[in-house]
């Protein structure tokens, strides 16, 4: 998934290393941060399954965010 960030209310397809061609939707989108020279950002999506479970993933198992 190249370019654009998932965020809240996208529908996403996740890699097969989660649950192989499961769909989903963001529910939240939490972000953490440290500041300075040697700073970096990072990402949690929380996604609710198309097989009704809640979990936690990173932008690497998202494999793309589909058309709504």
């Amino acid at each position: 998934m190249a370019g654009e960030q998932p965020k809240t209310g996208d529908i996403v397809k996740l890699k097969s290393c989660i649950e192989a061609g499961t769909v989903g939707l963001v529910i939240e989108v939490q972000k953490s941060e440290m500041f300075g020279d040697s700073g970096w950002t990072t990402f949690n999506y929380v996604i609710l399954t198309s097989l009704g479970s809640i979990i936690n993933v990173s932008e690497t198992t998202i494999e793309k965010i589909l058309p709504s």
